[in-house]
This record gives structure tokens, C-alpha cells and sequence, in this order.
């Protein structure tokens, strides 16, 4: 009985702890936003190799595709919902660069 005792013990000061260890091990999420031009379907055509390029080359960090359209990208840049940006046209990069986007020039 003792035992038992201390098995819960153990736990209830252990498994607290194990969801950060969990958290740690998981990579960091970096969302892409790429301009769909052509429709979101053939954006992710064209872009899938690069995503999964990305994934396999640096496990840390797991990379999604953010499919956007001319109305939704400059929106998903000004809230941040995107951390970068590629490939954008260039009257768009310079409008960009005033929101501060980390995809966007200095």
C-alpha cells in the first residue's frame, strides 16, 4: 500500500513536467504565405515539393503552406498570420515592407 502511495505521488509531481518535455520536442510551426495567383489548388501544386523540401532538410521546424489570394495576403501580413512571404510581386513587397513583414525587405 505504501507503494502504491508513492507511485501517485511520484506521478502527480512527474507528469505535470512531461507535457513541457512533449512541447519541447515538437518543432516550431512557420507558416509561408504564397501568393495563389492561379488558384489555391494549383498554388499548392507548384509549391508541395518546395514544403516538403523544407520539412525533411530541417526537422526543428515544421513548414505549411499558407495559400493566399491578391485581397488576402496584404490582410495575413498586417496580423501576422504568415512569418513569411514568397514569392510576392514586387508592387506588393514594397507595400509589404511598411507593415514590417519578416518576408518582406528591410
Amino acid at each position: 500500500m505504501r507503494a502504491f502511495i508513492y507511485l501517485i505521488i511520484s506521478l502527480c509531481i512527474v507528469l505535470p513536467f512531461t507535457e513541457n518535455l512533449a512541447a519541447a520536442s515538437r518543432p516550431e510551426t512557420i507558416l509561408i504565405g504564397v501568393l495563389a495567383k492561379r488558384g489555391k489548388k494549383e498554388c499548392s501544386k507548384k509549391w508541395a515539393a518546395t514544403i516538403e523540401y523544407l520539412n525533411k532538410s530541417i526537422p526543428e521546424y515544421r513548414f505549411l503552406l499558407v495559400r493566399l489570394n491578391f485581397e488576402e495576403l496584404p490582410l495575413a501580413v498586417a496580423e501576422n498570420r504568415v512569418q513569411f512571404t514568397l514569392p510576392i510581386q514586387p508592387c506588393m513587397w514594397s507595400s509589404n515592407t511598411n507593415t514590417g513583414s519578416p518576408g518582406s525587405p528591410p
